[in-house]
């Protein structure tokens, strides 16, 4: 699995990433992927483009966790 970020955007306390994950051998979407911030309740799941955008007040310095059934999950 690969993730791509898009963007990463700092607005006070409050911070947001976006990007999208796509199988690594393939460059298809994975639609419906589980993307969270590590140690937080802060996630989203991908939209059918593999698309995702997760907001809240975690620290720049936290882990992205990225899991889809059939797949490692995978932390950047």
């Amino acid at each position: 699995m690969i993730l791509i970020l898009i963007n990463s955007l700092a607005i006070s306390q409050s911070l947001k990433v976006s990007g999208k994950v796509v199988d690594g051998k393939t460059g298809l979407p994975l639609e419906f992927a589980n993307v969270i911030i590590v140690n937080t309740q802060i996630g989203t799941s991908t939209d059918k483009n593999g698309l995702f955008s997760v907001s809240g007040n975690y620290s720049d310095k936290d882990s992205l966790s990225v899991s889809f059934l059939g797949y490692k999950p995978k932390k950047y």
